[in-house]
């Protein structure tokens, strides 16, 4: 049994091809006649299914056009004719780097924009790891950040799918010895018969004092008979002692 169908078109080889179409109302022309988009399918009930898909869309406050904009061309778009203008030079090359790198040629580029979901972008941060440092998907997920919440602003997304992704974790850098070796010390001290200028580098060294405590010592601070030096103050500034 024949499909029904009330629309037909005829492709470059002289095809006939046969759709069924309905439309409705999604606004006003300047000159106050309606406006109409056209929804196509190869039934009525699908046709009717991308219609009533189309305007609830509306309905929740996306723009007319939302169905059209890909991942890809949005954040393009965002980036390169809106952000840039917000932000000094230095950011703009760092998200460009990032976008080149990372996010143009991604799997969710060529989507629609009012189809990435979460799931789709925690998929795309797992195969990052292969890619790159979790550093960096922390830093791609900061500027994914600042796009969606300009979808949300602009009327193209309802809802902002990062909000359920996990970010991988990073991993602790071990903490690096930076306490002088014996060779060094006795460098430092050669050093300072060389050029008294060096001696409170050595001084610091061998009484673990603050640069601001060394800073703020006076003579009346040392008791050269006893061999003692009394820290009173921190960078100029008077202890309450």
């Amino acid at each position: 049994m024949p499909r029904k169908t009330n629309f037909t078109t005829v492709d470059k080889k002289g095809n006939l091809n046969r759709y069924y179409r309905v439309t409705a109302p999604i606004g006003k022309k300047p000159d106050g006649k309606p406006l109409r988009k056209r929804f196509y399918g190869t039934s009525k009930k699908e046709a009717e299914a991308k219609r009533d898909e189309y305007m609830a869309g509306l309905r929740q406050g996306l723009s007319v056009d939302y169905q059209k904009n890909t991942f890809g061309n949005a954040f393009d778009h965002w980036l390169n004719t809106v952000h840039r203008h917000s932000i000094g030079l230095s950011s703009y090359d760092k998200y460009s780097r990032f976008h080149r790198l990372y996010i143009a040629n991604c799997e969710l580029a060529g989507m629609r924009l009012i189809d990435v979901k979460a799931a789709n972008i925690q998929g795309y941060y797992n195969g990052l790891l292969e890619k790159t440092t979790a550093k960096n998907i922390h830093q791609i997920h900061k500027i994914l950040k600042i796009f969606f919440k300009y979808c949300l602003k602009a009327d193209t997304l309802v809802k902002n799918p990062l909000l359920a992704v996990e970010l991988p974790g990073i991993p602790q850098e071990p903490e690096k010895n930076t306490a002088l070796s014996d060779a060094d010390i006795q460098k430092l001290i050669a050093a300072c018969k060389e050029d008294i200028r060096n001696f409170p580098f050595a001084f610091a060294c061998f009484t673990g004092l603050r640069s601001g405590e060394l800073l703020a010592l006076t003579y009346k601070d040392v008791d050269f008979d006893s061999a003692m030096i009394s820290i009173n103050a921190n960078q100029g500034l008077k202890s309450s002692k």
